[in-house]
């Protein structure tokens, strides 16, 4: 490897871990997904490249983090030529987000004993990707409506109020140590039955 390669990757590691070291420090945990967001097909639960191939990796990482920050909706990213393929054009003054490619390829090299050895040099490449809220002119059908995620709180006073209006028809599993069971509740007639259910009965 190069010494300009090696720098290259030295710098692109760096400006990663300042990046999510800088999330840390504000509280942001960019390895957890707190929204939900849908696009072209729907469903997309992490970032996805602009044929729908989701990003795996650091690259989870870096664009959930990025999505957070500048507050995008959509979780779809593509490069600059890529948007132009589609029709699209990044709106000026847009700044991409970084992503990275990592892979490695075969060259030939002389040992020391003079023998021809094939090396596996493992190497990192950066580039740039913009969200599709950056850029215009896009299928209509990239351009999904986001889908809102209710708060926990709110989910749960609601479970407890569905709870509260079946008038005690929800039995616990476990009862409470010194109450009746459910089941010996049921026998008293203390639990209403809802007539639309028909009994069910175990064979002896």
């Amino acid at each position: 490897m190069t010494k300009k390669a090696e720098s290259d990757r030295t710098d692109t590691y760096t400006r990663i871990t300042d990046r999510i070291a800088e999330d840390l420090e504000q509280g942001v945990r960019p390895w957890m997904k707190p929204w939900s967001a849908a696009n072209t097909d729907g469903h997309i639960t992490r970032p996805v490249r602009h044929n729908g191939l989701p990003y795996s990796g650091m690259n989870v990482l870096l664009l959930w983090s990025e999505q957070v920050s500048q507050g995008f909706a959509s979780s779809m990213w593509m490069t600059f030529k890529q948007a132009l393929e589609l029709g699209g054009s990044v709106r000026k003054g847009e700044t991409g987000s970084t992503v990275v490619f990592a892979s490695r390829f075969t060259k030939s090299m002389v040992d020391g004993s003079s023998n021809d050895v094939d090396r596996e040099i493992p190497f990192l490449r950066a580039y740039s990707a913009f969200n599709i809220e950056q850029i215009e002119s896009l299928p209509d059908s990239n351009y999904a409506s986001p889908i809102m995620v209710r708060d926990p709180v709110e989910r749960i006073e609601s479970a407890d109020g569905l709870r509260s209006t079946m008038n005690g028809l929800v039995c616990s599993r476990i009862d409470p140590p010194g109450r009746d069971s459910c089941a010996q509740r049921y026998r008293r007639g203390v639990v209403g039955k809802p007539d639309n259910v028909a009994e069910a009965r175990v064979p002896d």
